[in-house]
């Protein structure tokens, strides 16, 4: 089973190969993470892939489905380039795709520097705030800066 497959079996957020790019906050309710878009989870981090398919497999009794979503969770891994991984693989999602699943919705890195973040930040403090002085360059003199 490739990652595509298990996303398309189980993946909520899947409608006609279609990603909708709908997220839950920790109070239940709905925010959108992304306009929808074809589901890339074959060759992209899709963490609502990670904190809602692949977290699933934690509640499955061992068997042949379990086996071959591991195996799909383990090629999903092992298609991600070194930066969407974060600084390191062995840290962040561990060797094994259950101590990897057991770690995987945990962690969440900056776009920008790959430093851990919390909750539904795309950046670190120190990047956010590089980005927002930036933005407030571009306001001021009217276009972006080289």
């Amino acid at each position: 089973m490739t990652p595509l497959q298990l996303a398309n079996a189980e993946c909520a957020n899947l409608r006609d190969s279609t990603c909708q790019g709908i997220g839950i906050r920790d109070n239940g309710s709905l925010l959108r993470l992304w306009k929808p878009k074809p589901c890339d989870v074959n060759s992209c981090r899709c963490i609502y892939f990670e904190d809602s398919v692949a977290a699933g497999i934690r509640s499955m009794p061992s068997g042949p489905k379990r086996d071959s979503w591991l195996k799909a969770i383990e090629s999903y891994l092992k298609n991600l380039n070194p930066l969407q991984r974060g600084p390191s693989k062995t840290i962040i999602f561990g060797d094994h795709p259950d101590e990897a699943i057991e770690n995987m919705a945990q962690t969440k890195s900056c776009q920008k520097c790959q430093k851990p973040v919390e909750g539904i930040r795309r950046f670190c403090p120190s990047c956010a705030d590089e980005n927002q002085r930036a933005a407030n360059r571009n306001r001021k003199i009217g276009g972006p800066s080289t």
